[in-house]
């Protein structure tokens, strides 16, 4: 029992050394919301959003102070991304987000996609989301969940339906 009770100290030992917050990677196409949830979440604006232009050049990560804990948000460009950068190249938004990933693992990637466009070149969303959680089981051997938002709801018809959308027909594109 004595054997038993130090394995299992051991164990919890090495739990609580490897306690951090949790560390969520965002994706999505550009103007999906990634940055004005960061900013929801933060209650203020840390990360830039763009009107017209993406404005989210290289990944990065936001440390937040939530009434539960610290929580670690990674905000990245979106998926398909090829505007350029500020200094006129182009750069791999995957070879980014691959440098950033090294330094940190994610523990969740959270997909963003747009109401509106549910159906718009999902398997090339679908690629890219599993691109980049291959490339975290490989480098860091965890197998990460995936989960999807879907945002901008307001955008669905009738658009003048103020939250909570307790309209019938609005109800019902959203579960659509």
């Amino acid at each position: 029992q004595r054997e038993q009770l130090a394995r299992e100290i051991e164990q919890l030992g090495r739990l609580l050394m490897q306690a951090r917050p949790p560390q969520l990677l965002i994706v999505g196409r550009r103007g999906a919301g990634k940055s004005s949830l960061i900013n929801a979440i933060c209650k203020m604006r840390v990360a830039a959003t763009g009107a017209v232009l993406s404005e989210t050049t290289e990944p990065k990560w936001y440390d937040v102070i939530t009434p539960h804990g610290k929580l670690s948000l990674l905000d990245t460009r979106g998926l398909g991304e090829s505007s350029p950068l500020g200094r006129g190249g182009r750069a791999d938004p995957f070879g980014q987000l691959h440098a950033t990933i090294d330094v940190k693992t994610p523990d969740a990637l959270l997909f963003l996609i747009k109401a509106k466009e549910v159906d718009a070149r999902g398997a090339e969303d679908v690629r890219g989301v599993l691109e980049i959680r291959q490339y975290i089981q490989r480098r860091h051997g965890a197998n990460v969940p995936v989960l999807v938002l879907v945002t901008q709801v307001d955008e669905l018809d009738p658009k003048r339906v103020d939250p909570p959308f307790d309209h019938p027909e609005k109800q019902a594109h959203i579960r659509l």
